[in-house]
């Protein structure tokens, strides 16, 4: 029986809450709204105890068979078969969270019957257990083969072993918090995942996944005591259970500052004659998640850091002694939280200058007082930000929820800051050095510190292999040949269970859409539309703006030389970043956040029509502000369009130094994202461009920027000026949408009118790239400082119009959910793998994250051009129900904004979308085969990347 506890009406979330206990113990918070998106999440609280990784792998287990239904992966035949918005399951440090949402109220239930019972109910076999968790198994053939360790956590959290973020997260959770669950990797350290033992997997379930400790958040417009009726009647069917024994007390440091150093591995390419080290300092604040101590810890470090105007990250990067900060800021991830510095490409002779100029810093900053304008740049950006409503807001709602529930405090207190925020003006009317105690109490005077100074080693990871390799041969020795016959067969019985299909009786409890459940019309935003005088087709977004205007803007641009795009590209990236002929800067930043307003001007590719014959290159301008500042961000964005000052020589030094140390440990720890740039370099012109400004190729320019410093800043002078000029003088904007009051709506239009365009020709094609990679056939391999690979291949593939795409998005469904997450995920232990197509980009992709056997994936790819499909209709028809969930999610804030925009920038018909969701929806086995046949038979080759660990051998 539920027992109501609590009512709050929550108008900033644009909700009711209410308050639930079970007598079973079990909480329950429901957030009534109108919104159509439903959502269902249980969230056990799951401090680790260790670094095995056990909640980690639990929540991988979970979701791999429970009781009701017993398949071998219930989420992955839900994937097939949803229209859900959200279907996954996350480990974060103390709590794991089974979260579902869906648009289609036929599903809402039937997600939420089968991930209760895979929570509370969950077969978690011993074979899942090796198969998720991690296994020893032989590499090759035989056991004359190396003895190595597979599985998909351990591989998952081997992907990320050496980011410098996640090592200095580790060391100092480690030093700072011994004993405390915070002081251990949730999500497993690689090293320690191995000594997991199967009977210890399950009594941590047993400890800690019980209805009194759960915690059920409910989302959405279905009523709530429906909800409530579900959660009662699948109550009732648990078996009586004793509850666990309460969680144990969380250890707090005494603390003594500390320092320390470490050796962490480094890749060192050929581009680079010196390894850089990287430096953190980390402060323990408090025991306690306090709302109100909270609020304060995180205005502090916006006030503090929040951009490279803020005092402190100011006085750092102009110091010269980095390049670039990691992760850095308010940390209150569990209730000990902390203050963390973070940054990298550090000489080791300027680490102990690094660390005296931190300290003298903030002993400075304890001492200084704040300017209205500094505390009313950060006021506004708060307000800002509880105002936004993002396409994750019901997610970010979620996690705002268990972020202080699932540590036992008033799951409302993130949800509705209003009276903190006041009490919080009321502390700063009244006390004006309120902050500088803080930073005096909490950063200068703590003894809760940790200094790490992380030295480069190019040969740790090697030696690091070496020793794991010599450790396995040790235990390889150790077995005797029974032994080692009996691992034989436990990875064959293994591979023969993955690869074999659920049987139809298990398949057919899972309660699955049908095509007759689907939503006949699709999710589309509202608007209104009118041409203005220069031709704009301008849009206004028909929505609840929520104290929030933006708009965008695309400018049909100028012809201009081939070899000005690299300027171009260059100025775009820093309109933002500089000052105007009148305003430094750092005084340019505080004064555009004071007002509560930002803007972005970046390139804007595309195609007409869905047409591929008539690609695009156009600039897009975006300025989103609160409602009360728009008409300043327009006056500030003319400011800054026309008069952006390129002679700041330290400030544009300071940029271009950390975008190449940020493009740096991208290249170096992995990227898909580089990985797949590079392998649709050739296709067409806007692959070789996106490839040229943002993709591997660009590092010789980024590298040249650094290296010849005076001369590139000299040429940016005088360059990127007159260019602007010239392409804002003679560009005109083609179309608009706008998202705001009324109020703001005619200087939004007055705005989009001024482009009028120009005498000189205008061009819909952008400026082809250099041809300097071969467009077909590459096969590349870049080293990383990783464990694990990154793989991509990349062939053509068709446009939005081509009478194939359909079909081709369905197979691209039916690959990434069947046979590529079989033979490469579930067998192979890769975390990642997937199939795509993209029509805007005219790409079909296959990829792999984490993965420990690229070698394997590009044979699998290989394989699919000749593979004989054994598609059932049934399987067709679960893939086009999968295929047509983009169409059936809710749209909010800038993605709204951004959807209208799109279809107004590429003459895309209101009815397009509609059009080709029935021709989805419409697709027989016969067609999705046909679409098959036609794209393998018009793509002999394709390109491939494989950023995958330094020394290492495709073949």
């Amino acid at each position: 029986m539920f027992v109501l506890s609590e009512t709050r009406e929550l108008p900033l979330s644009r909700c009711v809450g209410r308050r639930y206990v079970h007598t079973s113990g079990l909480q329950v918070l429901s957030l009534e709204t109108a919104d159509v998106e439903n959502m269902f999440a249980i969230c056990i609280p799951t401090p680790p105890t260790d670094n095995t990784g056990v909640p980690h792998i639990i929540e991988h287990t979970v979701l791999s068979g429970s009781r009701c239904y017993p398949v071998k992966e219930p989420f992955n035949e839900l994937n097939k078969c949803s229209l859900a918005t959200f279907l996954n399951a996350l480990t974060y440090q103390d709590h794991t969270v089974y979260p579902v949402a869906t648009t289609v109220p036929a599903e809402f239930f039937s997600l939420a019957d089968v991930y209760f019972d895979a929570v509370f109910a969950p077969l978690l076999e011993r074979d899942k257990f090796l198969q998720e968790g991690w296994r020893y198994a032989f590499q090759g053939k035989g056991t004359r083969s190396k003895l190595g360790v597979n599985g998909i956590v351990y591989n998952e959290m081997r992907g990320d072993y050496y980011d410098v973020d996640v090592v200095v997260a580790r060391e100092m959770a480690r030093r700072l918090l011994a004993g405390n669950p915070r002081s251990f990797v949730s999500g497993g350290d690689p090293h320690c995942i191995p000594s997991l033992s199967y009977a210890g997997f399950c009594k941590y379930y047993r400890e800690h996944y019980h209805p009194s400790r759960a915690l059920v958040f409910l989302y959405g417009n279905i009523p709530t005591a429906e909800k409530l009726a579900f959660l009662e009647e699948h109550l009732k069917a648990l078996p009586p259970l004793p509850p666990p024994p309460p969680l144990p007390p969380r250890p707090f440091p005494c603390g003594n500052r500390k320092r320390a150093t470490i050796q962490r591995t480094s890749y060192l390419p050929p581009t680079r004659n010196k390894e850089l080290c990287a430096w953190a300092h980390q402060s323990i604040l408090t025991a306690t998640l306090d709302p109100f101590q909270d609020l304060t810890f995180e205005f502090l470090q916006s006030l503090l850091m929040r951009n490279t105007a803020s005092p402190l990250k100011k006085r750092l990067l102009d110091s010269g002694l980095f390049d670039s900060f990691g992760i850095s800021g308010y940390d209150n991830e569990s209730p000990e939280t902390a203050f963390l510095l973070t940054v990298t490409g550090v000489e080791r002779k300027n680490l102990r200058p690094l660390r005296k100029l931190v300290e003298e810093s903030l002993a400075s900053l304890a001492k200084e007082s704040f300017s209205p304008e500094q505390l009313s740049a950060v006021y506004m950006l708060a307000k800002w930000e509880e105002l936004s409503v993002g396409q994750d807001f019901v997610f970010d709602l979620m996690e705002r929820v268990f972020d202080s529930w699932s540590y036992g405090l008033d799951p409302f207190c993130f949800l509705d800051r209003r009276a903190l925020w006041d009490k919080l003006g009321k502390t700063l009317h009244s006390d004006s050095t309120f902050f500088n105690r803080l930073i005096q109490k909490y950063l200068v005077d703590n003894p809760k510190t940790l200094t790490l100074e992380l030295l480069p080693d190019v040969d740790l990871r090697k030696r690091n292999a070496e020793k794991q390799e010599a450790k396995l041969a040790k235990k390889k020795e150790r077995m005797s040949p029974s032994a080692q016959q009996r691992l034989l067969k436990q990875e064959a019985r293994l591979t023969e269970k993955m690869l074999t299909p659920d049987s139809p009786e298990a398949l057919a409890t899972l309660p699955l859409l049908r095509k007759s459940d689907v939503p006949r019309t699709i999710i589309m935003p509202k608007y209104s539309r009118q041409i203005l005088s220069n031709g704009c087709d301008f849009r206004v977004v028909d929505d609840c703006s929520g104290g929030i205007s933006r708009l965008t803007l695309a400018l049909e641009l100028p012809m201009m030389k081939r070899e000005s795009l690299w300027d171009f590209h260059t100025a775009l990236k820093l309109l933002r970043k500089v000052g105007t002929k009148d305003v430094p800067y750092d005084r340019n930043i505080l004064r555009w956040e004071s007002a509560g307003t930002n803007f972005t001007v970046d390139k804007l590719p595309g195609h007409l029509e869905m047409d591929d014959s008539r690609p695009f290159l156009k600039l897009r301008i975006r300025i989103m502000a609160l409602d009360e500042g728009f008409s300043t961000a327009v006056r500030y964005l003319r400011e800054q369009l026309y008069g952006s000052a390129f002679t700041e020589r330290k400030r544009i030094h300071s940029v271009w130094r950390q975008e190449h140390a940020k493009f740096r440990e991208l290249l170096d720890s992995g990227s898909i994202l580089l990985a797949t740039l590079r392998a649709s370099a050739g296709f067409s012109q806007l692959s070789d461009l996106a490839e040229e400004c943002s993709g591997i190729t660009s590092e010789k320019r980024l590298n040249r920027q650094m290296t010849h410093f005076a001369e590139e800043f000299a040429r940016v002078g005088e360059e990127c000026p007159p260019l602007l000029d010239y392409l804002l003088r003679n560009a005109r904007t083609v179309a608009a949408s706008f998202f705001g009051n009324e109020t703001n709506l005619a200087l939004a239009k007055e705005l989009a009118s001024s482009f009028k365009g120009g005498d000189v020709p205008t061009v819909d094609v952008p400026i082809p790239a250099k041809k300097s990679l071969t467009p077909m056939g590459r096969k590349e391999q870049f080293p990383i400082n990783s464990n694990v690979a990154f793989c991509v291949r990349a062939l053509r593939g068709p446009s939005w119009k081509d009478p194939i795409t359909p079909g081709l998005l369905v197979y691209s469904t039916l690959l990434s959910n069947g046979f590529l997450w079989d033979v490469i995920r579930v067998r192979g232990g890769a975390y990642g793998v997937s199939c795509t197509v993209n029509p805007d980009e005219r790409g079909f992709f296959l990829t792999t994250t984490c993965d420990p056997s690229p070698l394997a994936s590009l044979r699998v790819f290989d394989s699919l051009a000749t593979m004989e499909e054994n598609w059932t209709d049934k399987d067709v028809e679960n893939a086009v129900i999968s295929t047509l969930r983009s169409y059936h999610m809710p749209l909010r804030g800038a993605a709204e904004n951004e959807s209208v925009f799109r279809r107004a920038v590429e003459q895309i018909g209101d009815d397009e979308a509609q059009k080709f969701h029935d021709r989805l929806l419409s697709l027989t086995k016969r067609d999705v085969l046909a679409a098959k046949e036609a794209f393998w038979a018009g793509n002999p080759q394709g390109n491939d990347c494989i950023m995958m660990p330094g020394g290492a051998e495709i073949a």
